[in-house]
This record gives C-alpha cells, structure tokens and sequence, in this order.
C-alpha cells in the first residue's frame, strides 16, 4: 500500500515546511493552486484505499508488539494489519495537513515576521483559510473533503477533522458560495458521521454540536432542512416543530445539544456491545417490602412508677 503512505510523506516532509515558509503575497498566485491540486490528489487516494478497506475485518488501528515485529510479510493477514495501519497513518496526517492550511498565516508581505505562525486558539482560519475559502473552487474542495471524509471509519481522523469541520462551517454557511443544496449535504454527512462515530463519545458530541450550529445558522434561510429531519426513523411534522419551537427558547450549548440528541437518538452509532444489551433486574435477593411501623407502647417515666416495683427508688427510701 505504498500509494497511501506516499501523500503522507509528501506532506509531512515537503507541503508543512512549504506553507509555513511561504510568504503571504505568494498565495493566491502560488500556494492556492497548488495545493487545490494537492488536496485533490491525496483525498482521491485516500478515498480508494477507504472504499477497499470497507470489507477488512480491521476496523481501527492495530498496534504490534515488540515480540512480533518480526512478522512474516507473505501472511495475507499480516499484510491487511500493516496496510490497515497506514491508511489510518496517513488519514490521521491529512487531517493535520488540513487543518495546518486553514490556521496558517504564513510570513509577512514585507517584514517576513511570523514565519510558520498559526492561530494560537486553533478555533479560528487563519490568513491562508480565508484565501482559499474566497476562492471558489477551493471552497467546495474544502467543504467536500472534511465533510465528506466523516464517512471513513477512523475514530482518531474523526475526531481531529471535526475539530477542522468547527473551524469552517460558520465561514462557510455564511460565504457568498453558500446555497441551500450546499447546507442540505453537509447537514446529511454530519448525520451520516453521526450514524457512523456515534459510539465514540468525543465525536458524537462534537457531531451532535455541529449539527445543532449548522441548524441554528440555516433554518431561517433554508427551511428545507426540516425535510431531512423528518427522514429519521419515527419523526414527525409535531415532533420537529416541537423542537424547533423550543430549541429557539434556549440559550445554553448543553441543553441545546442534549434537544437534539434527543431528536436523533433512533440515528446514533452505538458500540457492538450495547446493541443487544437488556437490562434485567433480579428479584431474587430483593429484600421484602418494609413491614408498617406500629405504635410504640406508651412507657412511664422512673418517678411515675409504683415504687414497690421500682428497684432504684427503694434504694432510697428509709428504712
């Protein structure tokens, strides 16, 4: 699987350094068309190698232990865990490669100042983000390959290219580019990723919050986002009004969030364990029920006693 592992040295060895060093006067003529080529060419490899491992029974990163480095190369299984290995490898770089382009800001026109910087927060595009998302072919580049790649079975991917996704989604749903066709696809991938990543716990959340945020920012525009709500399993006009009526009353990212997972939960990935699971509560070794509490008989105090029959009163008593 060389063709895989190629892009990501490619890109670790060459690209990173390039964009870090190259000046921000060069971008729109230099940078931008190339790496509209680049990005191109690595996700398509990338998405070839994704579509044949869709039948290896390797799912996640396989880690070898020292005592079996020495594996025999001629195994077919042997072979499937190395090149299971380095898709994920090489997926896990491309994400970092993505996001190193929108949060980069290059070096100065003139003073060559803040060479390799990139936004500290990470939450926000950098220089060379803005460039390419005002292109427009970068712009539909961008926003196809981070939200479609959520549909490629990598937990560790996953979780970095939402990071990626939270960064541009604001940008672009607000683009001059956007459209409602535009907002319907990426609203049906983060679904899809959430069908897909929902037993992640990470995801599932980052998932659940970029839906939300996408829906906030586009139902006003788009109405027809509701349609594809009401493609989930057992929904209704009364459910989705229902909640479109309270999430407008809410101000808090928490309860927001927990609306919608609520919405959603029919769609969300679970863990091979919990599909089968039951619960089941033993009545065996419950206790009984708790008799009634009955009346206390009423007592006398020491004094009120007859003393004949009181031992510490006749201690007392003369004699």
């Amino acid at each position: 699987m060389t063709f895989v592992s190629f892009p990501e040295l490619f890109l670790r060895s060459f690209l990173k350094p390039f964009i870090q060093a190259c000046n921000q006067r060069y971008y729109k003529s230099v940078l931008v068309p190339f790496l509209r080529i680049t990005i191109t060419k690595a996700y398509q490899r990338l998405s070839m190698a994704w579509e044949r491992h869709a039948g290896s029974q390797y799912e996640d990163v396989i880690y070898i232990t020292e005592q079996e480095e020495q594996i025999e190369l001629e195994n077919p299984l042997n072979i499937e865990i190395i090149e299971n290995n380095l898709l994920h490898s090489a997926s896990k770089e491309f994400a970092e490669f993505l996001g190193l382009c929108l949060t980069s800001h290059g070096t100065d026109s003139v003073t060559n100042e803040g060479e390799g910087k990139t936004d500290s927060s990470k939450d926000n595009l950098g220089y060379l983000g803005r460039v390419m998302l005002q292109d427009k072919g970068m712009y539909h580049l961008i926003t196809a390959n981070l939200f479609s790649s959520l549909q490629w079975k990598s937990a560790s991917y996953c979780n970095k290219v939402l990071d990626r996704c939270g960064i541009v989604l604001e940008p672009i749903l607000s683009s001059e580019f956007s459209s409602e066709g535009l907002a319907e696809s990426i609203f049906s991938m983060l679904l899809t990723g959430l069908q897909i990543h929902g037993s992640n716990p990470n995801a599932r959340q980052s998932l659940i919050h970029l839906n939300v945020k996408l829906y906030e920012l586009t139902r006003s525009r788009y109405p027809s986002l509701k349609n594809l709500l009401l493609k989930l399993p057992r929904k209704s006009v009364e459910n989705i009004e229902h909640f479109d009526s309270i999430l407008s009353t809410l101000s808090e990212r928490k309860k927001k969030d927990k609306l919608f997972k609520e919405l959603v939960n029919d769609i969300i990935g679970q863990d091979t364990s919990n599909l089968f699971r039951r619960d089941f509560i033993s009545t065996e070794y419950l206790l009984p029920a708790q008799l009634p509490s009955t009346e206390k008989a009423e007592t006398q105090g020491v004094l009120e006693t007859d003393s004949s029959d009181n031992i510490l009163l006749s201690l007392f008593s003369q004699s």
